[in-house]
């Protein structure tokens, strides 16, 4: 795959500077490999144990990294740490075999600030570490490109309906499904007993059209969020829509449990 960078911001780290990466979240052969093609990168240094050992403990790496680059082809399990890691001050370029045009926004939505293919070429790798690095926002073509034709067909027509309105408990669900927590710790968490919860997830699938958990988590981060106390770091970069954008211009797992 080859394409072109529009750059927003300076990618680059000072002379001398080094830019601590780290690599996690899926199969220990792919995130050595991931890891490996980083460490050979001049001015680039991965920090913490590459592996499947998750988000939340590369982020506790010394010294912590400024990027981490997360394997999330298990989508739910992802989207809960990228929830989790809200806040965080490192930017997070998440890795998946492909994407469609739900997940993707679902993704950005939940915090990551990069969108990478597994077949991507090592330039648009480190393309994407650079450009989170200084602030930016990275989507690989593909992605690019299904999320330019989504926002395209909405301003074209309607939007379509996401279905009708939820009642309040319903959108407190919805909401703890989209930071992948299992029907036991919703229950937990609104005080509901696990089938109570598990009747209103198999009412949220059947009234929203979604035919398992994981189209449901995607909808959940592209719904308004239920309000709630927000996290932040001082001095941390701002997720969203206000953040420069770096385009590289040439895109599942479900669980078990309803």
């Amino acid at each position: 795959m080859s394409g072109t960078s529009c750059r927003c911001a300076d990618g680059d780290p000072p002379p001398g500077a080094v830019l601590r990466v780290a690599v996690c979240g899926g199969p220990d052969v792919f995130t050595a490999g991931l890891a490996a093609v980083m460490a050979g990168t001049p001015g680039v240094r991965v920090v913490g144990r590459p592996g499947g050992d998750g988000l939340r403990r590369a982020l506790r790496a010394e010294p912590p990294p400024a990027v981490v680059l997360l394997d999330l082809e298990e989508l739910v399990p992802g989207l809960a740490e990228l929830h989790e890691a809200a806040g965080h001050p490192a930017g997070i370029v998440a890795v998946r075999s492909a994407y469609d045009a739900d997940t993707a926004v679902g993704v950005l939505r939940a915090g990551a600030r990069g969108l990478l293919l597994k077949a991507a070429p090592v330039t648009q790798v480190v393309d994407a570490v650079r450009a989170v690095q200084a602030g930016g926002v990275f989507l690989a073509p593909p992605v690019a490109r299904l999320l330019t034709e989504r926002f395209l067909a909405q301003e074209a027509g309607p939007a379509v309906a996401e279905g009708p309105g939820l009642t309040a408990r319903q959108r407190e669900v919805l909401a703890l499904v989209g930071e992948g927590l299992t029907n036991a710790e919703i229950a937990g968490r609104l005080g509901l007993g696990v089938p109570t919860v598990k009747t209103h997830v198999s009412t949220l699938l059947r009234v929203l059209g979604r035919r398992d958990r994981t189209q449901l988590a995607v909808l959940a981060c592209r719904r308004p969020p239920v309000p709630r106390p927000a996290r932040a770091v001082p001095g941390a970069p701002r997720r969203g829509r206000d953040l420069p954008l770096v385009v590289s211009v040439d895109c599942q797992n479900h669980p078990s449990e309803p």
